[in-house]
C-alpha cells in the first residue's frame, strides 16, 4: 500500500471515534513514532510503498485506538520534559499542564541554591 493511502485510511478510521483534528494529530504521532514518517513525507512521497511489517504495526495501533486506548498507551511511551517514558495501562500518563508546571518550578528554582523540593500527591 502506498503512503498516502495508508495515511488517509488511518485518519478516516480514527474519525469514526475521534474529532477530525484529533484524528489527524493522532495519525501524525503514530506514523512518526512507529515509522519515522512525518506529514511532510506523506506530501513529498505519497507513492512510497509501506512494507507488510509497517502495515501490521500501524494496524495494531489503530485497533487499540479505535477501542479508545490513549495514544500514549497504544504506542507504549510518552514524552515528558524532554524525556521519554514507557507507559502502559498501569501508569498515569503525564499531562501537558504538569509539564508546564514543572518548567515553571525549574525556572524559578534556578535562582535559589540549596533549595529542596517535595512532591506530594503525584499519581
Amino acid at each position: 500500500m502506498n503512503l498516502r493511502k495508508a495515511y488517509t485510511e488511518f485518519i478516516s478510521s480514527l474519525e469514526k471515534v475521534y474529532q477530525p483534528t484529533e484524528a489527524a494529530t493522532i495519525t501524525e504521532m503514530v506514523f512518526e513514532s512507529m515509522l519515522g514518517i512525518r506529514r511532510a513525507d506523506v506530501i513529498r512521497n505519497p507513492d512510497q510503498s509501506l512494507d507488510a511489517d509497517a502495515m501490521i504495526s500501524i494496524q495494531s495501533i489503530l485497533e487499540k485506538l479505535i477501542r479508545h486506548m490513549p495514544v500514549q498507551n497504544a504506542l507504549g511511551f510518552t514524552w515528558f520534559h524532554h524525556l521519554r517514558f514507557e507507559v502502559n495501562e498501569h501508569v498515569l500518563i503525564p499531562r501537558p499542564e504538569t509539564e508546564q508546571l514543572t518548567e515553571i518550578v525549574i525556572a524559578s528554582c534556578k535562582q535559589s541554591s540549596g533549595l529542596r523540593l517535595l512532591d506530594i500527591g503525584t499519581g
